[in-house]
């Protein structure tokens, strides 16, 4: 059951992708790269340290969708770069890029993985507010909410086989997913075009 709901997960996960990359070439206002760049790193991390935690334990399909997630955010780069999106970055962002060796740092001198795991969540989170932001300053949503919302069912979907592994990193990961997603479904909803 476990793998057939991480099968399940992925393929919705993946036409998450394949259509918020679509409706990228498709809209006039295309994803801040920079955006991507960071989550990238960021899910990079997320997903090094809980492999790192789980090492030797057999937890690796509630891993998968953090893998998958590290995946999409590859892919999204590789399809914005190829589409000639420049890369700005903006103030903000180049903070948020001070992060990610910091939190290196962080694991190398405590080999706390389970830490740097967290904090490497906390990244993630960190890295949706340019889009919310940017929602937020045009009055408008500028976010498809048929991509998300697969995202959000993929994320529901991977609650089973995090806690049927009984793996905290997946669960944590799972929650704040949840959290990240519909908060954001929320805000594009309240900014929806009229």
């Amino acid at each position: 059951m476990v793998l057939i709901s991480v099968i399940a997960g992925e393929l919705l996960f993946c036409a998450a992708v394949v259509l918020y990359i679509r409706n990228a070439f498709k809209s006039p206002e295309k994803p801040a790269l920079g955006m991507w760049v960071l989550f990238s790193s960021a899910t990079f991390l997320n997903v090094l340290s809980m492999f790192v935690h789980t090492s030797g334990e057999s937890k690796a399909l509630s891993n998968m969708f953090s893998i998958v997630d590290f995946s999409a955010c590859i892919v999204v780069v590789c399809a914005l770069t190829f589409s000639h999106v420049a890369l700005r970055v903006e103030k903000f962002e180049r903070k948020y890029f001070w992060g990610i060796p910091l939190i290196i740092s962080f694991w190398i001198f405590t080999k706390d993985e389970f830490s740097a795991n967290l904090l490497s969540q906390g990244l993630i989170v960190l890295g949706y507010f340019p889009t919310l932001h940017k929602i937020m300053k045009n009055g408008r949503n500028t976010e498809p909410f048929f991509p998300w919302g697969l995202n959000l069912a993929a994320t529901l979907v991977s609650f089973y086989p995090a806690y049927a592994e009984h793996n905290i990193l997946a669960e944590i990961y799972a929650w704040r997913s949840l959290i990240q997603m519909s908060s954001l479904l929320l805000i594009m909803y309240m900014y929806k075009r009229n």
